[in-house]
């Protein structure tokens, strides 16, 4: 991702908004790890629209080039990811008892080329053409999937597929950080999830998701919530990063750095 592409104007007194992008391949069988290989990344062109399709990276040579044909438009979609495995601790101040799963609402944005590249998300449509590499998202503390989707179309238009899961005791007023843990094996939960949902044969994204292409990336407590999922080697179906980014700016652009 390159520290010139466009960035948002900041306006006095508003609060910078920083993520953390960082690579994290799947141990899937099927995977590509290219980085060994990979060179640096080439910087985008300042006058550029910042949506630049994901023409380098982890997608083999031999991909489609539909699979980079953008910029796209968005779809969006809202699953609920349930983790039965892993319980959800009582919340007495905010009037929140404590249940045996963790549940997390997850929406789900993806390149389109049947809707204006330029317009709204559009809510059922059918996938782009083509493999995409995915990101997860992971909000601030207090905020929700949904917010943080919001501000990452531009990865989206550009080739990407973005899953941001609202975290059971993370999200929403009156969270805090004490469940800052648990939520690592929530991030590794909505990666396994969102591969299952791509085996699906009813779901949109199908045949849509490339393998071993896959980055983490977070706002605020979110930021730490990626850098430690990423390099905690004990979780499970998970390597250890290829390596990271430090990223101002919500249009950065996460152009080569998954490869």
């Amino acid at each position: 991702m390159s520290p010139t592409a466009p960035t948002r104007r900041r306006t006095a007194g508003s609060t910078a908004l920083v993520l953390v992008l960082t690579l994290a391949l799947l141990a899937d069988a099927t995977a590509c790890d290219r980085s060994s290989t990979a060179e640096s990344p080439d910087p985008v062109d300042p006058a550029a629209t910042g949506l630049a399709p994901a023409t380098h990276g982890c997608l083999p040579a031999s991909e489609s080039s539909a699979s980079t044909a953008g910029p796209y438009a968005v779809g969006r979609a809202e699953v609920t990811f349930v983790d039965a495995s892993r319980p959800t601790a009582a919340k007495p101040n905010r009037h929140l008892e404590s249940r045996t799963d963790r549940t997390m609402p997850t929406v789900i944005l993806y390149p389109v080329s049947t809707a204006d590249p330029n317009g709204l998300p559009a809510a059922g449509a059918p996938a782009a053409d083509g493999v995409f590499p995915r990101i997860i998202a992971s909000h601030g503390v207090t905020s929700t999937g949904a917010a943080i989707a919001a501000l990452v179309e531009p990865w989206v238009r550009a080739g990407y597929i973005v899953a941001a899961p609202s975290f059971p005791l993370g999200s929403g007023p009156g969270a805090d950080i004490s469940d800052l843990p648990n939520q690592l094996g929530d991030v590794n939960f909505v990666v396994a999830s969102m591969r299952k949902l791509a085996d699906a044969p009813t779901q949109l994204l199908v045949g849509h998701l490339a393998p071993g292409c896959l980055a983490l990336a977070g706002h605020s407590l979110g930021a730490a919530t990626t850098l430690e999922a990423t390099f905690r080697v004990d979780l499970p179906r998970q390597r250890r990063a290829g390596g990271h980014r430090d990223v101002g700016g919500a249009r950065s652009h996460p152009r080569r750095l998954i490869r």
